[in-house]
C-alpha cells in the first residue's frame, strides 16, 4: 500500500507592511523608523520605532472605547487563532449590513474575515469612501454570536461618522476586532486564522495576521 505525500500547508501572510510611507487613518500618528546606529560606524545596526497603536494591521480591544474596560492583553486567546472563514463581500458599495451578511450564515463562534472591494482598490491611498460595517451589520454578527470579526481596511467604522457606535456593539458584545486586513490575494472560504498583537496593555496594538489553508 502507497501512503500519499502529506499535503504541503498553504501559509499567506494578510498583514499590511509597517513602512514610514505607509497608508494610515487620517489624524492617526505615522510610523516613524529611525537608525540609531548603523555599520560600519558600529559594530550592528539598531533602529527606533515610533508607531501608533492603530497603525496598519490591529486588533482593537474594549478599552478603546471604555474607560478601565479590557486592554489587548486581556483578549481571549481562541480569539486570535482558530478555524476561520473568508466571506466575499465584493459587490457591496458602502455600508455591509445583516441583509449583506445572512447568506452567508455566520454562526456561533466563528471568526469571520470580510473581504471587500477595499481590497480590489489596495493599501496605497487612503480612500474615505471604503466598505464599511453599519450598526445593522454589527447588530447581526452580534446576534449570531460571532467570536471575531476581520475587516478589510484599516477601519471598520464608517468615515467621519461622528461616533463610534459600530466599534461599542461589536467589543461590549465581546467580539475581537481585527482592522487592516490585507486580503487581496485570498479567496473566500476556509482557513486557519493567526492573528498576534504584541503584549502590550493599550486599547489597540498592531498584529501580524496569517491564513493557513
Amino acid at each position: 500500500m502507497t501512503v500519499p505525500p502529506a499535503r504541503k500547508t498553504q501559509i499567506l501572510d494578510i498583514s499590511l507592511e509597517i513602512s514610514e510611507k505607509m497608508l494610515v487613518y487620517p489624524g492617526n500618528t505615522p510610523p516613524r523608523i529611525n537608525f540609531t546606529r548603523k555599520m560600519p560606524n558600529g559594530n550592528s545596526n539598531l533602529s527606533e520605532i515610533l508607531i501608533g497603536s492603530h497603525t496598519g494591521t490591529h486588533v482593537d480591544s474594549l478599552l478603546h472605547v471604555k474607560n478601565g474596560a479590557g486592554a489587548v492583553t486581556d483578549l481571549p486567546y481562541d480569539s486570535l487563532v482558530g478555524p476561520s472563514r473568508v466571506i466575499d463581500l465584493s459587490d457591496v458599495e458602502t455600508g455591509i449590513t445583516s441583509r449583506d451578511l445572512s447568506p452567508h450564515k455566520v454562526r456561533r463562534g466563528e471568526i469571520i474575515l470580510l473581504k471587500t472591494r477595499n481590497s480590489q482598490r489596495g493599501y496605497k491611498e487612503f480612500y474615505e469612501d471604503f466598505v464599511f460595517m453599519t450598526e445593522d451589520g454589527a447588530e447581526h454578527l452580534v446576534h449570531q454570536g460571532v467570536k471575531t470579526i476581520g475587516h478589510d481596511y484599516i477601519a471598520i467604522q464608517k468615515f467621519r461618522s461622528g461616533n463610534v457606535d459600530v466599534h461599542k456593539m461589536l467589543l461590549e458584545a465581546g467580539l475581537t476586532v481585527f482592522e487592516g486586513l490585507n486580503l487581496t490575494e485570498v479567496r473566500p472560504g476556509r482557513y486557519y486564522f493567526i492573528g498576534l498583537p504584541l503584549k502590550v496593555r493599550t486599547e489597540a496594538s498592531p498584529a501580524r495576521a496569517f491564513l493557513l489553508k
